[in-house]
């Protein structure tokens, strides 16, 4: 059966009409390092049932890869190029996503001003609020029947930097995604989070790695609605970063989770 989480105006539309919509969140992997142009000459054009929430114009536009697809850098994308090719294969109706993601930033409380911690304000956690506000808005004005189907992270690289962002990150995700679920467009204590794992490499960079990867896999034992993705096969274009097989990896990992939990 499949779960509505939450959405307007849904029992008065057929399912192929309601839009799902997906947020995607977090450092540089969620922003993406795949190549465009690694990609099949097929696979490099616009996919016109993947529509991108541009918030400077708060419009609804075509996922278009390396142009509005929100990557590192121009001609970059990351896990939505797949997880939108599997959707428009196998599902056959447009969907929406936000993306909002920054790279280098913490999850825990710092210094730094983009902090993703509910507990700073007008840093990450409140843009993306607003963003969240705001499409929410726009959706119900236009008269475009939605559900809003789950959230989608990578990170806690950042946050393996230092011991004490690493002892916080548990804590910190878990109040994030809760304060998520308790926004007024979201509603529900089941709404799904589904993140990637800090990958395994060994590097000085991130000295406390394996602090904040025990934290991720509390953080997935702690509800059924969290879902972590073991990247460890990913491959990567340096220590961090998953190049283009590895993002097209994460994107149909995401899929895979959403479809086989009948998300969507």
């Amino acid at each position: 059966m499949k779960k509505f989480i939450t959405g307007f105006n849904i029992g008065s539309a057929s399912v192929s009409k309601v839009r799902d919509v997906f947020i995607i969140f977090w450092q540089s992997n969620a922003q993406g390092n795949g190549i465009v142009s690694e990609l099949p000459v097929q696979d490099q054009g616009i996919n016109e049932y993947c529509k991108m929430y541009n918030r400077h114009k708060n419009s609804l536009d075509s996922l278009n890869p390396g142009i509005n697809s929100g990557g590192r850098a121009a001609g970059r994308f990351g896990l939505e190029q797949q997880f939108a090719k599997r959707y428009k294969q196998e599902k056959k109706k447009e969907f929406i996503i936000l993306k909002f993601a920054i790279g280098s930033t913490f999850m825990s409380a710092t210094a730094n001003p983009d902090d993703w911690s509910s507990n700073e304000t007008n840093e990450s956690f409140d843009k993306l609020k607003s963003r969240i506000t705001t499409l929410n808005t726009k959706l119900i004005s236009s008269n475009i029947p939605f559900v809003w189907k789950g959230i989608i992270g990578m990170g806690g690289e950042q946050d393996a930097t230092t011991e004490a962002t690493a002892n916080a990150h548990e804590a910190e995700t878990l109040a994030f995604i809760s304060a998520i679920r308790n926004l007024p467009e979201i509603n529900n204590p089941d709404f799904p989070f589904i993140f990637g794992r800090v990958n395994g490499v060994d590097d000085a960079s991130m000295a406390y790695r394996d602090t904040v990867r025990a934290a991720q896999a509390n953080i997935a034992a702690n509800s059924a609605y969290n879902h972590m993705i073991d990247t460890d096969s990913y491959p990567l274009s340096d220590v961090v970063h998953y190049n283009t097989e590895g993002q097209l990896q994460f994107g149909n990992d995401v899929f895979n989770v959403f479809n086989s939990n009948n998300y969507i």
